[in-house]
């Protein structure tokens, strides 16, 4: 079993960052999917940026089963937990503190207690009357997916501490399990709740369509060296088999995507891709991207008018890969170089 980084791997985290902008530019702008190019393709089974959202998930996986066998136990906890947690409080205090006033005419409140225990419990916080005159009265609602992905850490290392990590079989019995469940709640187009267990777990229907991803991430880390060199060929017969799914109603992009999208994926991270590297030159900014991308949009949906969803793209964007640099330059970087120097041991 593998561990190491795939070269183009950042790269495309950046671009998956700037994918789920793109998406948002329609919601935000026009109230809803129904005139985003996937969400009509797929006939609401999926957005670009849930495109982007799996996708990350996928990587995520193969990544965090590596970091647990480099580094398990606490120390394991600690690393995700500096990675994450540092640039996604820094995030919510800013849109609380500094966008929430921006965002209204009303006064805005902030329950301190609640926002203490949103950050803790990796939620994002929209403080009274922040955005009302929006489409989403919604401060970051990109945040939802990072309690998930930090219960997915917690996931992987259970896993390892009994040993399953190393029984590929096992993974993929599991794998094949949450990839029956989810087809199968595409099909039936109802995915059953959790009720009093959700709060603690999350919402089931998020987990019925994140965890085949996941696992297939981890699937990855775990059967790669049996993994052949796929052809371009291959990959485009992959892609064609993508396209089938999303011309398949309710049950196609959960039946094609959590099998073929990992392949692909494994196979652009290891292309040596011409920009790949100029793109990654200020450092790993894709989570940056993600954090702030969602209060940037909203700023400017309130603040610009007349806009399209190419021009909304076009403010956006640059300001958002730019205050991506600044949480990995001035937050992200620093505390995980505190780390990595000792003072954090």
């Amino acid at each position: 079993m593998n561990t190491k980084r795939l070269p183009t791997m950042d790269a495309i985290r950046i671009l998956l960052a700037s994918l789920v902008l793109y998406s948002h530019c329609y919601p935000l702008l026009l109230g809803s999917d129904n005139f985003e190019p996937l969400y009509i393709l797929t006939e609401g089974q999926l957005t670009f940026g849930g495109l982007a959202v799996d996708a990350f998930f996928i990587l995520s996986g193969y990544l965090i089963a590596q970091s647990w066998v480099r580094d398990p136990g606490f120390s394991f906890f600690k690393k995700r937990a500096i990675r994450i947690y540092p640039g996604f409080v820094v995030a919510v205090l800013v849109g609380v503190v500094l966008v929430a006033p921006l965002s209204t005419n009303l006064p805005t409140h902030t329950n301190v207690w609640s926002l203490v225990v949103h950050l803790l419990n990796l939620q994002g916080y929209d403080p009274h009357n922040a955005f009302s005159g929006n489409h989403f009265r919604t401060l970051n609602g990109s945040l939802w997916s990072i309690r998930y992905e930090f219960l997915c850490y917690i996931g992987v290392a259970l896993l390892g501490l009994t040993g399953l990590l190393k029984r590929r079989s096992v993974l993929t019995s599991i794998w094949g399990g949450s990839w029956v469940l989810s087809v199968a709640c595409g099909a039936l187009g109802k995915t059953p709740t959790l009720g009093p267990l959700e709060p603690l777990i999350g919402y089931l229907p998020f987990w019925v369509r994140l965890l085949p991803y996941y696992l297939s991430g981890v699937m990855l880390w775990a059967w790669e060296s049996e993994l052949p060199d796929f052809s371009g060929f291959e990959i485009l017969f992959l892609v064609w088999c993508l396209l089938i799914g999303c011309l398949t109603p309710g049950f196609g992009v959960a039946f094609m995507f959590p099998v073929a999208l990992p392949v692909i994926l494994h196979w652009l991270s290891r292309q040596s891709v011409i920009g790949a590297k100029w793109i990654t030159e200020s450092g790993d900014i894709s989570y940056g991207v993600y954090l702030y991308g969602f209060l940037v949009q909203q700023l400017v949906v309130r603040w610009v008018p007349g806009l399209t969803v190419w021009t909304f793209l076009v403010l956006s964007l640059p300001i958002t890969i730019l205050l991506g640099a600044a949480s990995w330059k001035y937050v992200e970087r620093p505390i995980l170089g505190w780390r990595r120097s000792g003072r954090g041991q």
